[in-house]
């Protein structure tokens, strides 16, 4: 139940006996609301990171094993040059 909903359910001497405490419900209410919008918005930040994070993984995982069958090719060439001089 929202805090307006529950305003609603009380009388007039209640509103007016919890004022005070009203608003400062009415207050962190409102905080509580911009903390969600803002923690929404970096979560959504978040995921699109950790996305960007996951391609460019898969780029470097591609990447190194390109590189380590060139390093292999290589030293297995340096090897058959070697083998042939003996």
């Amino acid at each position: 139940m929202k805090l307006s909903e529950y305003i609603e359910t009380l009388t007039d001497e209640e509103k007016e006996k919890f004022k005070d405490l009203i608003e400062e419900c009415k207050l962190r209410e409102q905080k509580i609301d911009e903390c969600s919008i803002e923690r929404s918005k970096k979560l959504q930040t978040l995921v699109e990171s950790e996305h960007n994070l996951i391609q460019l993984l898969n780029i470097l995982n591609v990447s190194s094993n390109k590189l380590l069958q060139e390093v292999s090719k290589v030293y297995l060439q340096g090897i058959n040059i070697n083998t042939k001089k003996q």
